[in-house]
């Protein structure tokens, strides 16, 4: 007979003879392994399976939900990134539509600038061009101006003080202030054609001869100054003709000039206590002294109307009024080196030729009136 150890399996085992007892001995082994009894070890093994079963379940349970979790964690994060992404992209395209806006008010901006300041640079150069052209205007016609008043102050001194050379001057400096003025005006027509005219007027100052009309009176206003130094009242006590320094009053160089003078000391000395007298013409009494300054005056007035005389170009009444003056000094003032060389100046001055043509220098005055009115015409019509 067969016989297992497995409990179990007793009942499976088939034993179709029975076999004759045999004496029975005892194993210790056997006892122990009769004795020995498997059940609570099945039950540990089986807790602990199904604990481990519990266990692995438990954690493929907390597995799944950390998954779910962190499934739902990753869709959230990334439903947010889309989020996020669609937000960046709206903010993008608000920022690229702002941009293009800004672009485009900038642009416009830039554009309006642009106009503004093409606008003004235009205004700014027709007012520097209306600017320049009014500067140039005003400082032609100064210069206009002053060239008119040269050429009247050339036209009084010409015939005023009869200086073709003062006349003559200022027409050179109106030429030259005409001349800037054409410049300024670009060369226009009529004030070349007063150049030409005072060019000719120039020429025929430059044809006359010049007198010098304010020396000659400024000669004879030193010589009447020199008038009231005349003596009249003493006696004269010399004759015509007689030396004013008598020879004897010097001394003698030689034997024969210290006779002589000798003797003609003695005679003077002589005709003191011996006068002679002549009846053969009557005897002109001395000018009381209260007719003396009658007398100057006269003969100033005489040498007056002989500058005026001068100043008007009048050469007969000039001599004749010079050479009046000239006899009144020598009939009624005493000899004396004054009075002759007084009487001898007015003399060179008589002879002189105070007798010019002077020239009529108008002609360039009425062109430059002409040109100035022409001028005014064309300014006004071009405002």
């Amino acid at each position: 007979m067969q016989t297992t150890d497995d409990p179990d399996n007793k009942e499976l085992t088939h034993n179709p003879t029975p076999a004759p007892e045999a004496p029975v001995v005892k194993n210790p082994a056997s006892d122990a392994v009769q004795r020995f009894n498997p059940a609570p070890i099945w039950i540990a093994l089986v807790l602990v399976t199904a604990a481990a079963a519990g266990g692995g379940y438990w954690l493929h349970q907390q597995t799944g939900q950390h998954h779910q979790t962190l499934a739902a964690v990753v869709e959230k994060q990334a439903t947010d990134i889309a989020s996020l992404q669609n937000a960046r992209q709206d903010v993008t395209r608000q920022l690229e539509s702002a941009l293009l806006d800004f672009k485009q008010v900038s642009a416009e901006r830039d554009q309006a600038w642009r106009d503004f300041n093409e606008r003004v640079n235009t205004q700014l150069a027709e007012q520097s061009r209306r600017l320049a052209q009014l500067s140039s205007s005003s400082r032609a016609r100064f210069l206009i101006d002053e060239a008119r008043f040269l050429m009247r102050q050339a036209n009084q001194r010409l015939h005023l003080e009869k200086s073709t050379e003062s006349a003559e001057r200022l027409m050179v400096l109106a030429d030259g202030l005409l001349a800037q003025a054409a410049t300024e005006l670009g060369n226009p027509a009529g004030l070349l054609a007063v150049r030409k005219q005072i060019a000719a007027d120039m020429q025929a100052l430059n044809a006359v001869t010049d007198v010098d009309y304010s020396g000659i009176y400024y000669q004879m206003d030193a010589l009447m100054g020199r008038m009231d130094g005349l003596a009249l009242a003493a006696a004269p006590r010399q004759f015509e003709g007689e030396p004013n320094v008598k020879k004897w009053q010097r001394e003698a160089d030689n034997l024969w000039e210290e006779i002589t003078f000798a003797w003609r000391r003695f005679a003077e000395e002589l005709t003191a206590f011996v006068r002679v007298r002549r009846y053969d013409k009557p005897v002109e009494p001395l000018m009381p002294p209260e007719h003396e300054a009658n007398l100057r005056a006269n003969i100033k007035n005489q040498l007056q109307t002989a500058q005026w005389a001068l100043l008007r170009n009048d050469s007969r009444l000039y001599q004749a009024s010079i050479g009046r003056a000239v006899e009144w000094m020598r009939s009624y003032f005493p000899v004396s080196p004054e009075r002759d060389q007084l009487a001898d100046a007015l003399t060179q001055l008589q002879a002189l030729n105070v007798s010019q043509t002077l020239p009529d220098i108008s002609g360039s005055n009425q062109a430059l009136e002409t040109f100035r009115a022409q001028l005014r015409f064309e300014q006004e019509a071009a405002q």
